[in-house]
């Protein structure tokens, strides 16, 4: 989905309780070591939106509004060893010997969430990938509805 430099804008000048930016899901920041804390604070936020009034966090945006993508999330992703696939519930060492696509890495939130979060939280999250404008720059946006 392609956003318009408009929207994009808005988008920057909105974070706050109901928008979140994360420069990535699988390493720190200031590392590109996959990190399980990073993990789990990815899937605190989601949590923390569904447990307030839903909300979106855009993974590829500094909370200085630089907009960074998610390619080097996807090469993290593609180096990550079983040593962390193990430490977390619900996934196999094999999951992780894929070329790391935007499909994989929706696959693998999907896992990050299963694992963090209740299975019957499926349906309060979608996870969709925009393109900058300016930059043509690729970003991971998940939109998290609210708990009832």
């Amino acid at each position: 989905m392609n956003i318009t430099v408009k929207e994009h804008e808005k988008l920057l000048a909105l974070e706050g309780q109901k928008l979140e930016f994360k420069t990535s899901v699988f390493y720190a920041p200031g590392s590109h070591n996959p990190s399980l804390k990073q993990l789990r604070t990815i899937a605190e936020t989601v949590a923390a939106f569904m447990n307030a009034e839903g909300g979106s966090l855009v993974v590829g945006v500094a909370d200085n509004g630089t907009v960074k993508g998610i390619d080097e999330d996807l090469d993290v992703l593609g180096l990550m060893s079983s040593s962390v696939a193990l430490k977390l519930p619900q996934m196999d060492d094999s999951s992780f010997d894929y070329k790391a696509t935007h499909d994989h890495y929706q696959l693998k939130l999907q896992h990050v969430f299963q694992a963090f979060l209740s299975p019957n939280h499926v349906g309060l999250y979608s996870i969709s990938f925009v393109k900058t404008p300016q930059t043509k720059t690729i970003c991971c946006k998940i939109d998290v509805k609210k708990m009832c």
